[in-house]
């Protein structure tokens, strides 16, 4: 047994591994990495914070995960990576200089995947009763919703330590390495071959996504990216949930439709491909697991001047349906089959991450700790995973979002342009819902 104490050994699921060999190409970048970060005013009890990430570290094993090599999870009990720091006594403009260093350093500093652990806190005292806090994730062991569950369970936590309670959560009902286990087995077994025939026929004659891009793509990965962001009064969010409930929708679907027709019309293709992030948990017992269980999904539907909107919902509605019954097959398989697909018919690979669709949801503020006022904020890393991705927030009834993209292939006036065009799409979708043909 190595320094560590390592407890348990295992394979990375199908999505590690590909996330693992992703991460090993873009070293240095923080483009796997999850952010957020929050304004706490009021009174803190750091020490309670500080047993309550603990416990958190302890009750979740992909928190004490590290990926030594690949294809190889190691578990063991590392020391708490939180670091507070006070910076109350210095001058406003040095203290504020230095926050943001240390709050981006958190943000962008890489992780030793080796000996781990592969997520950090750093708690930053600026006044008596000010504190920053920033959390940061790596998709290894991390999703959107392992966020979520992580500051949720973190409050309910610190909440009952600082009065003296105990513990307050039930345990997991299984480890996340049994999830990945069990994933191995349903794929050693054959037990995706109906859903692997069908992302074979799905995926037949597929053409990849032309993006208008401004810049031709380099061989050399580059991650660089920014975001402009979309706005979305609270009317139109209003009235985008109206309409979901007359045509008998999901936010998700009316959102991915109107992307799909932004695509269209800026390219020119009938045939469009969009992946989006599935969050993978189909079973009740991993509802409340911290873990990478994100698997990306194409979603891919056919357009044209004789479509009208209602009829694209129709269509998409039918596709979201048929990809969820789907969705377990690893992407780097459904890849596989539509790379094998494009190189039989046009001797080419295709990709088909060319452009993306994320729709995150919370019902409310993710970070609830007692007598502390809590204000979230962005920490941009300044990278961008795909070429294109639309990246929207459904906070409450409150609905955001951004469009991020590579800046070695498109200039900001190009994804201005399209980010206007799909706010006109979104007000165009509920002013008037009457069958009118889809304009190229």
């Amino acid at each position: 047994m190595s320094a560590r104490h390592i407890v348990l050994e295992y394979p990375l699921s199908a999505a590690q591994d590909r996330l693992w060999i992703m991460d090993q190409l873009a070293r240095g970048t923080p483009v796997y990495h999850l952010t957020v970060a929050f304004r706490l005013e009021g009174v803190l009890d750091v020490a309670a914070l500080m047993r309550a990430a603990t416990a958190m570290m302890s009750r979740h094993e992909a928190l004490r995960t590290c990926f030594p090599e690949r294809n190889l999870a190691e578990v063991s009990f590392p020391a708490l990576p939180m670091k507070t720091y006070d910076l109350s006594q210095l001058p406003e403009d040095i203290r504020n200089t230095e926050a943001a260093r240390v709050i981006a350093d958190c943000a962008g500093e890489p992780f030793d995947p080796v000996h781990g652990p592969m997520w950090r806190i750093r708690l930053l005292r600026l006044a008596e009763s000010v504190h920053s806090f920033a959390l940061t994730m790596h998709h290894l062991v991390s999703d959107g919703a392992s966020l979520a569950i992580f500051l949720r369970e973190l409050s309910v936590v610190y909440n009952a330590y600082r009065i003296g309670s105990a513990m307050p959560l039930s345990e997991i009902p299984i480890p996340y390495s049994s999830f990945v286990l069990s994933g191995a087995r349903q794929i050693e077994q054959g037990l995706l071959k109906n859903s692997v025939s069908f992302w074979t026929d799905h995926l037949r004659d597929l053409s990849e996504l032309r993006l208008p891009e401004d810049l031709p793509a380099s061989n050399i990965p580059d991650y660089a990216g920014q975001c402009e962001s979309l706005a979305i009064p609270r009317e139109l969010g209003d009235r985008l949930s109206e309409l979901c409930k007359r045509e008998r929708v999901t936010l998700f679907m009316i959102l991915l439709a109107l992307f799909q027709l932004l695509l269209h019309r800026h390219t020119g293709q009938k045939d469009i491909i969009i992946c989006s992030p599935f969050a993978g948990r189909n079973r009740i017992e991993l509802q409340g697991m911290i873990g990478y269980f994100n698997n990306i999904v194409p979603l891919r539907v056919s357009l044209d001047a004789n479509l009208s909107f209602r009829e694209l919902l129709s269509r998409t509605r039918r596709e979201v349906s048929e990809v969820l019954e789907h969705q377990n097959v690893p992407f780097h398989m459904i890849a596989s089959l539509a790379n094998a697909a494009s190189m039989a018919s046009t001797n080419t690979r295709v990709s088909l991450t060319k452009a993306v669709f994320v729709l995150g949801t919370s019902a409310a503020p993710p970070l609830e700790l007692a007598g502390v006022s809590v204000t979230p904020f962005d920490v941009p890393n300044g990278t961008a995973n795909f070429d294109l991705c639309a990246s929207l927030q459904n906070r409450g009834g409150t609905l955001t979002g951004n469009l991020e993209y590579k800046t070695s292939l498109f200039r900001p006036s190009t994804i201005q342009r399209m980010a206007r065009d799909f706010e006109d799409l979104m007000q165009g979708a509920v002013s008037d819902l009457a069958p009118k043909k889809l304009s190229i």
